[in-house]
């Protein structure tokens, strides 16, 4: 189910900035969190930064719906872990997003959720899942060459979506409660 992407989708709003172009980065020019390549591959072949410029958010969220959140199984995955999962293909794409979701259930890293993958991931507490894949993402950018110059930011915008992952948790839970 898309019941909680608006959430991730605010998520992700809140944590990408607008328009940059900063020579450290590797995906160049960026607006809305969508790099030069990832807009020609969605939305404009021939696109240039000039062009990306000009991206609406609607264009983007839609971006976000079938490049990032479809492909990383979002409708899929638990509430909260979800939210965290979108926000790190968002962030590393989809194929390291369950990379390293598979790493924090201790399962083979394929990218490609499989039948014991899901019966692990029915078997572990969501709360316990969201602080797991943190450590296994943080030890990832850590390994990166780009880690000095972006560590600061990227460190908060993990914490937000864990933050953000951990509300969700919760607000499921006490709805659980109530019934």
């Amino acid at each position: 189910m898309d019941q909680n992407l608006p959430r991730a989708l605010e998520l992700i709003r809140h944590l990408e900035g607008g328009y940059v172009r900063d020579p450290h980065d590797p995906g160049g020019c960026t607006n809305l969190g969508i790099t030069l390549g990832t807009f020609r591959a969605h939305l404009n072949p021939g696109g240039t930064c000039a062009d990306l410029k000009k991206l609406s958010w609607a264009q983007a969220a839609e971006v976000y719906r079938r490049g990032y959140w479809r492909p990383a199984r979002g409708p899929d995955l638990p509430a909260g872990v979800d939210l965290l999962v979108f926000d790190t293909a968002v962030h590393a794409g989809p194929g390291r997003a369950l990379r390293l979701l598979q790493a924090a259930l201790g399962a083979p890293e394929t990218g490609a959720l499989t039948a014991a993958d899901w019966t692990a991931l029915a078997a572990t507490d969501a709360e316990d899942l969201v602080h797991t894949l943190v450590v296994q993402r943080l030890a990832w950018l850590r390994r990166l060459k780009t880690w000095p110059h972006f560590k600061n930011g990227w460190t908060n915008r993990v914490l937000a979506a864990r933050d953000a992952a951990l509300a969700l948790i919760a607000e499921k839970k006490t709805l659980e409660t109530r019934r």
